[in-house]
C-alpha cells in the first residue's frame, strides 16, 4: 500500500495525531491507509467521526472501501458492509454523528482504540468536551484530518494546545504529496494561485479563510471580536435570563440565554443538542441555574409534536422551570432574518467562552452555492450551522423586542415583526 513520507508517525502511538492542511496533502488518504494496515496486525476498534453524517455517504466509509480495493491483501482480510468494515480479527470500523448523537451514546465509545474525526474545522466546543473524555482506553488515539478555516474554531483551539510529548501536528499540503504531478490538479492549483490569490492560500495552502465569501455572518463576528463585543461577559445578578430557541424534531434544538442590561443585549450562554425530548432541555436550564426571565419558542411550537401527543409548548408548559413560556415568536424572511441579525451583531455583547459553540454556527453559516450558476443564491444552506443561526437572527431580535416593550423600555432599531425600518427602532 502506497503512503507519503508523513504517513510514517501514524504508526508512533501517540495520543493525539492532527494532520492539517490544504488540498491535495494526502491527509485523508494516509490516515485510512494507515488505520487499515494497523486493523490487520491486531484486533482495533476504530470509530469514524464527523461532527455531522446524515448518511453513510458523508462519511470516510468510501474512502476506506476505495483504499482497500487498492490493495489485494487488504481485500481478502476486510468486507466492506452498508454501514461498517469488519476485519478477518474481529478490526471493526464505525461511522458516527458526533451532534447528532446523545451523550450516552457517545460513552459508548470509551472502547474504541483510534477515533478518527474528518472535516475536524467543524467540530463543535461541546463534542470535543463530550468525546475527547470518552476515549480513555488505554492506549486509545484521537485522530483528527481538517483544513483550518477560522482561527477561533475550536479544533484549532485543541491543535494550540498540544505539545510534542503526547501529540503527532503536521501541516500537510501538495506539497507533501509525492504523486501530486501526476494529477491534473496542477494546473488548477496555478490557476487559482494567480486568478484568486486570497481563496488559493486557503484551499490550497492551508491558511485560515480570509474571504468570508458565502459567508453570512462571519465578517461581522470579525467586526464584533476587533470591537470588543465577543469578550467574557459575566451573568448580571438580579437581572432575568431569557431564553430564545429553534426548536428541531429530527435534528439540533439550539438555545441562546440573553441578558438585557439597561439598553444593553447580552448574549450570556448557549446550548445545542440533537434528537432529545423536552425534558432533556428542562434538567439542562436546570442545571445552570439562572433566575430565568421569558422563554421564546418558535412560532409553530404551539403545534409542532416531538415525539408525544402534546404540542412542544404544552410538554414545555407542563415542565416547571419552563411555566413561564408565555411568548411565541412569529416567523420571517431568510432576508429580513439576516439583516436583524447582522444590525444585532453590530451591537450586542457575546460570552466567548460559554456562547462558543454558538459564535462557531454563526460563523459558518453560509449561502447556498449554484453550481450551474456558479454564484452564491439569497437562500442560506440548511446545514450543522443552521439551528443556532436562525434562532440568533429570526427569533432573538423579536424576543427582545418584546421584552424590551413590555418593560416600557423605549426600543431603538428594526420591526423586525413587519420587516420595515425606523427610526425609533432599538438599535438604531
Amino acid at each position: 500500500m502506497q503512503l507519503s513520507k508523513q504517513a510514517h508517525d501514524l504508526f508512533t502511538p501517540k495520543r493525539y495525531k492532527i494532520f492539517y492542511g490544504g488540498r491535495a496533502g494526502t491527509k485523508s488518504w494516509d490516515f485510512a491507509g494507515a488505520l487499515l494496515l494497523q486493523g490487520t496486525q491486531r484486533k482495533m476498534f476504530n470509530v469514524c467521526g464527523r461532527e455531522v453524517q446524515n448518511s453513510i455517504k458523508q462519511s470516510v466509509h468510501r474512502l476506506l472501501k476505495n483504499r482497500i480495493q487498492e490493495d489485494d491483501t487488504l481485500q481478502a482480510f476486510y468486507e466492506v458492509q452498508d454501514q461498517k468494515i469488519v476485519g478477518k480479527n474481529g478490526t471493526e470500523f464505525i461511522f458516527v454523528g458526533l451532534r447528532q448523537q446523545s451523550v450516552d451514546n457517545l460513552k459508548s465509545l470509551e472502547g474504541c482504540d483510534v477515533l478518527w474525526i474528518e472535516e475536524g474545522q467543524t467540530l463543535s466546543q461541546r463534542s470535543l468536551e463530550v468525546i475527547i473524555p470518552t476515549i480513555r482506553k488505554k492506549g486509545s488515539e484521537i485522530w483528527i484530518s481538517f483544513n483550518p478555516k477560522y482561527e477561533t474554531d475550536p479544533v484549532w483551539k485543541l491543535t494550540t494546545t498540544l505539545t510534542p510529548e503526547n501529540s503527532i501536528v503536521r501541516k500537510v499540503s501538495w506539497r507533501d504529496n509525492p504523486w501530486f504531478k501526476d494529477t491534473p490538479l496542477e494546473e488548477e492549483r496555478v490557476r487559482m494561485q494567480s486568478a484568486d490569490p486570497v481563496a488559493y492560500r486557503h484551499i490550497w495552502e492551508g491558511e485560515f479563510d480570509e474571504r468570508f465569501q458565502g459567508s453570512v455572518f462571519a465578517s461581522q463576528i470579525k467586526a464584533a471580536r476587533e470591537a470588543g463585543r465577543i469578550i467574557s461577559v459575566p451573568v448580571k445578578t438580579g437581572v432575568p435570563v431569557h431564553t430564545v430557541w429553534d426548536i428541531g424534531k429530527s435534528d439540533a434544538t439550539s438555545i441562546w440565554f440573553l441578558q438585557i442590561v439597561g439598553r444593553e443585549v447580552r448574549f450570556v450562554d448557549f446550548f445545542e443538542a440533537n434528537n432529545q425530548e423536552p425534558p432533556f432541555y428542562e434538567e439542562i436550564l436546570r442545571e445552570k441555574k439562572y433566575v430565568y426571565g421569558r422563554h421564546f419558542l418558535r412560532h409553530d411550537a404551539k403545534h409542532d409534536r416531538i415525539g408525544m401527543v402534546k404540542s412542544v409548548r404544552e410538554q414545555f408548559c407542563d415542565l416547571g422551570v419552563l411555566c413561564t413560556t408565555e411568548d411565541v415568536t412569529k416567523a420571517t424572511s431568510d432576508s429580513v432574518g439576516i439583516a436583524a441579525g447582522r444590525l444585532l451583531l453590530g451591537e450586542c455583547l457575546i460570552d466567548e467562552n460559554r456562547c462558543s459553540d454558538g459564535i462557531h454556527c454563526l460563523n459558518n453559516w453560509h449561502f447556498t452555492y449554484n453550481e450551474d450558476r456558479k454564484m452564491f443564491s439569497d437562500a442560506p444552506l440548511h446545514d450543522w450551522s443552521s439551528h443556532a443561526s436562525e434562532a440568533f437572527c429570526k427569533y432573538a431580535p423579536q424576543a427582545i423586542e418584546k421584552i424590551l416593550s413590555t418593560e416600557r423600555i423605549k426600543p431603538v432599531g428594526v420591526d423586525y415583526v413587519g420587516g420595515r425600518g425606523r427610526t425609533d427602532g432599538w438599535m438604531g
